[in-house]
């Protein structure tokens, strides 16, 4: 899964699904990400990192196509 936020800059992280929990709940954890060299002006490429987990999982509700 991909999170992004921002105004001026766009901020962007990646998630994987670690287990479900039911069918109504996630364990979500966090990945590393891979970046290319720099496009332009504070302007890059990424892209996850599989299997690289950051931090300690999460549990949250999943609802059709979003986690909550």
């Amino acid at each position: 899964m991909v999170y992004s936020w921002g105004y001026d800059q766009t901020n962007i992280g990646y998630y994987e699904v670690a287990r479900v929990v039911s069918s109504k709940s996630v364990e979500i954890q966090k990945i590393t990400k891979h970046s290319g060299g720099e496009d332009g002006f504070m302007t890059a490429e990424c892209w996850p990192a599989a299997g690289r987990c950051v931090g300690k999982p999460e549990v949250k509700r999943a609802e059709r196509r979003r986690i909550l």
